[in-house]
């Protein structure tokens, strides 16, 4: 004699425990998907799904329509394309960082969101006028909303335009900022200055590293430190977790002739990526050749990765 089973019967408090086990964002999706009761018995925004990385966003296609909010998402893991709606992505908006699956969003006001296009979860970083160079931010002052001073004392002035497009770099956090019940900090690269700023969750404002500047090429946390690397491959080494940051250096073979620094992590151990790239244009054959190679400095040995030819008609 068999015995029918109504799953959507199953207690609410167990609903929510299988679903704590899952740990896969579409697997959640999927699971709420269900019945209208297990939907109700699990939050819309999932707090204890781990990063789930690597998920590349894609540019916008040029036929699409300038109005939507729907941006592709590639998922390197299943070889899929994920269409999200990402309100935070119309014209007036730029992304200037990715960390641990969060989008850090600029637009034309002091306002710095931090987005998790996945859940939709959405926070604040203390906003453009609290950087220690910026002294004054009048919405009134139309065209020069922004005024700064630089490390000579020379002042200047800025329109919001231009600090959402060129003012921050690059910005990463030391862990994820799904986790309630951890402080993560939060560091920016500045493009003009090469100043590094950071702030502590819960901050009103952002803090210059005074011993790390000029170390503005590509920034990572790792092993509770962030490193940050200068153009010919010194890294400053920033722990922010005191009463004021410590910097400690570690001196690379000297990177010359390089267009550009990085820093990756690989299997627990921190790269430096050097790129160079030849560019040569021929005018009777109407093409560019670009030369590309990378070399990698792991713990001073250096390491050639490749070295390849492309042609861009």
């Amino acid at each position: 004699m068999s015995i029918s089973v109504d799953w959507s019967d199953l207690p609410p408090e167990l609903l929510e425990t299988i679903a704590k086990k899952l740990n896969i964002h579409k697997d959640y999706v999927r699971f709420r998907a269900v019945c209208l009761a297990w939907r109700s018995a699990t939050p819309r925004i999932p707090k204890h799904l781990p990063c789930q990385l690597p998920w590349l966003m894609l540019p916008r296609k040029t036929d699409q329509n300038p109005q939507s909010n729907t941006r592709n998402f590639f998922n390197v893991y299943d070889d899929k394309v994920h269409l999200i709606d990402l309100p935070e992505d119309s014209d007036s908006h730029r992304r200037c960082g990715s960390s641990y699956g969060w989008l850090v969003i600029l637009e034309e006001t002091p306002s710095i969101s931090i987005v998790n296009p996945l859940t939709q979860a959405k926070h604040h970083l203390p906003p453009l006028s609290s950087f220690p160079n910026v002294t004054s931010f009048e919405p009134s002052e139309i065209g020069k909303e922004y005024t700064l001073k630089t490390s000579e004392g020379e002042v200047y002035t800025c329109n919001s335009k231009e600090m959402r497009d060129s003012f921050i770099k690059k910005a990463i956090f030391s862990s994820s900022p799904s986790n309630e019940n951890i402080d993560y900090y939060a560091l920016a690269i500045l493009n003009q200055t090469g100043d590094l700023a950071y702030c502590k969750k819960g901050d009103d404002c952002w803090k210059f590293i005074e011993d790390a500047n000029s170390f503005c090429e590509d920034v990572v946390f790792h092993k509770g430190c962030f490193y940050a690397v200068s153009k010919h491959g010194t890294i400053a080494i920033c722990d922010i977790t005191g009463a004021s940051p410590n910097v400690s250096y570690i001196e690379t073979p000297r990177q010359v002739c390089g267009d550009m620094q990085y820093l990756v992590i690989w299997k627990d151990e921190l790269l430096l990526v050097t790129r160079y790239m030849e560019v040569k244009f021929y005018m009777d054959q109407n093409k560019m050749i670009i030369r590309s190679g990378i070399m990698t400095v792991l713990m001073g040995f250096m390491i050639w990765v490749f070295m390849t030819w492309k042609i861009v008609a």
